[in-house]
């Protein structure tokens, strides 16, 4: 809604972790950014963590400072924490954020559930998957948050109802077939 990216624009001006150097922002919020881009589907969720340096670039901040500021804290969403490294004091975290926001995201990691796996038909304790966060991956949050942004999407608070169009219609592939997929939705 601000004008600030250029859904066409080649993603090597940000990063060249997309198989297709030629390959949109649009093709990887799409899922098509494959080795031909725009012409095939394969969902791969990773693959938006190739976004996070275009976040950075539109935003002029980090990634989490750009979730934390553009969409936790805009619609209430104060049980959520932009990384699970946060419950260690850095300075880069000191730096980004205020000691209130500091002292909210840690109490909500000390109350993270514990991750298990099955082993020998036994529930054992797991590892935590990796604790950094970027457009892929890494977002804590609590059940009643995700409702929080689910109310705030279907409000557009976030987007216009024009932009919202535009990331709901589904990926026209280079075929003229659709994808069973829009742009991160």
């Amino acid at each position: 809604d601000e004008a600030r990216l250029n859904l066409d624009g080649p993603m090597r001006t940000y990063t060249t972790a997309v198989p297709d150097a030629n390959a949109t922002v649009r093709q990887v919020l799409a899922m098509a950014s494959d080795a031909a881009a725009g012409s095939t589907y394969p969902y791969d969720g990773d693959r938006f963590s190739a976004l996070t340096p275009v976040v950075e670039a539109c935003t002029g901040v980090s990634y989490r400072v750009a979730l934390a500021r553009q969409i936790l804290d805009r619609i209430g969403m104060s049980e959520s924490v932009p990384g699970h490294d946060l419950e260690a004091m850095t300075d880069a975290a000191s730096a980004a954020f205020d000691v209130a926001a500091l002292t909210r995201y840690r109490a909500v990691l000390a109350r993270i559930a514990k991750p298990y796996v099955v082993r020998d038909s036994r529930p054992a304790l797991s590892e935590y998957p990796p604790k950094g966060i970027n457009a892929a991956a890494g977002l804590v949050s609590t059940v009643r948050d995700p409702a929080r942004y689910d109310a705030a999407i279907d409000a557009h608070v976030l987007m216009s109802p024009s932009r919202q169009l535009i990331a709901w219609t589904p990926f026209r592939l280079a075929s003229g077939r659709e994808a069973p997929y829009a742009l991160g939705w």
